[in-house]
């Protein structure tokens, strides 16, 4: 197995260079790099990409990953930014080429990966490298993929150049604040991930994984999270208008004071879910499954419940046909 400690001592003058600049990334102010803890973060880049199929070129992806990012200010370790968390299985038998689809899955976590070392690349340079890291598998990397230059060029606005963080890995990850407006996040797996504040507008989350994911304050304005898994995830005081929520599982999701105001959540699955103090004004709940679902204070004005199953639902005080009211008692803290 491919490790810092031998690519320090054999590897090339370039993949050296990256390993100085990615234990760099292990110290705290002034002291040494803490390289066992730099040497776990490295063995723990592998098991991601080896995850999605054939172990036998995920070493030589690992390298091509510090080589990618090893030039660029400021940087970060994606595993420093994305928690440990329990790997998938891989399906596929040891040696032998990828298939297309094991392909993808790699170039998909490379895409994850690399947006947590370099969020401010633009979007279209961590596909591209993400792309051309897969294609060099096969061979010991002695020098970055041409396309990682472009991971230092400013970042232009995701509306004109899309993140493609389509089937990327991105568990228990960071993501604070983050602008991912306007990304593809198509069945992404962001299970756990911290997204609270974010900017998820217009973002297209189809079957992606946001279960027990941290959503509060975020904005996902015109989102689309159809047949997403949202269980347990924490979306207090989200905003979530004219999102489309079609048979999304959202049981047990906290939507303390969200803003679902012309959201579509048709067939969605809220069994359990908390939408105290919740706007659902013009939202269309149609076949929606609320049973034992908490709606104290909601607003639900103009919403379409039909053929909705309200059963053991809390609508006591809930508005159903009346003006939004103002100043109304905050939601208690249920992180």
């Amino acid at each position: 197995m491919i490790t810092l400690h031998m690519l320090r001592a054999q590897g090339s003058a370039s993949v050296r260079a990256a390993v100085l600049a990615f234990e760099a990334r292990h110290t705290l102010g002034d002291a040494e790099p803490d390289r066992k803890r730099a040497e776990r973060h490295f063995a723990e880049l592998i098991e991601v990409i080896a995850a999605a199929g054939p172990s036998t070129a995920a070493g030589h992806e690992a390298v091509h990953l510090l080589l990618a990012i090893g030039d660029l200010p400021g940087h970060r370790c994606p595993v420093c930014v994305r928690p440990q968390s329990r790997l998938p299985q891989s399906s596929a038998g040891p040696g032998g080429d990828m298939t297309d689809n094991e392909r993808a899955e790699h170039a998909a976590r490379l895409r994850g990966l690399l947006h947590l070392s370099c969020p401010d690349a633009p979007a279209g340079a961590l596909e591209a490298t993400a792309e051309a890291i897969t294609r060099s598998a096969g061979r010991v990397p002695a020098e970055a993929v041409p396309e990682a230059a472009d991971l230092g060029r400013p970042r232009q606005p995701y509306s004109a150049d899309p993140l493609n963080l389509s089937g990327a890995d991105l568990r228990g990850a960071n993501l604070t604040g983050a602008d991912l407006s306007h990304a593809d996040a198509y069945r992404a797996d962001l299970s756990g991930a911290d997204l609270t504040g974010a900017d998820l507008s217009y973002v297209n989350l189809t079957g992606a994984d946001l279960s027990q994911a941290n959503l509060s304050g975020a904005n996902l304005t015109d989102a689309n999270l159809s047949h997403a898994t949202l269980s347990h995830a924490n979306m207090t005081g989200a905003v979530l208008r004219d999102a489309a929520l079609t048979d999304t599982d959202l049981r047990g999701a906290l939507l303390c004071d969200a803003d679902l105001a012309g959201a579509d959540l048709t067939y969605a699955d809220l069994t359990g879910a908390d939408l105290t103090y919740a706007v659902l004004t013009n939202a269309d709940l149609t076949d929606a499954v609320l049973t034992d679902a908490d709606l104290t204070y909601a607003v639900l004005t103009d919403a379409d419940l039909t053929d909705a199953d309200l059963t053991g639902a809390a609508l006591s005080v809930a508005v159903l046909a009346a003006p939004v009211v103002e100043n109304t008692t905050p939601c208690p803290d249920q992180r």
